[in-house]
């Protein structure tokens, strides 16, 4: 499978990020370009500020607007709201 990362925030969630992608090509995975098509997407979020949170939507808002898109989010905001 192909996956897209979208990473906002620190460098704890940009270190992550890595580590995600690292554990999926290790796998057999494709990181791909979260423009491109993808098989799945994952947001890696940061909600420090109520700026980041309003990013964080609008990058959500982006993903939802493709029905062919398989999102998950993690990070900050995944546990708010």
């Amino acid at each position: 499978m192909k996956f897209g990362f979208y990473t906002l925030g620190c460098k704890t969630n940009q270190y992550e990020t890595q580590a995600m992608e690292r554990i999926l090509m290790e796998l057999g995975h494709e990181i791909g370009r979260f423009e491109d098509a993808c098989d799945g997407y994952i947001i890696n979020t940061c909600s420090v500020t109520a700026v980041s949170d309003k990013k964080n939507r609008a990058v959500i808002r982006r993903c939802r607007g493709c029905l062919c898109r398989s999102c998950c989010l993690r990070g900050h905001s995944g546990y708010c709201r």
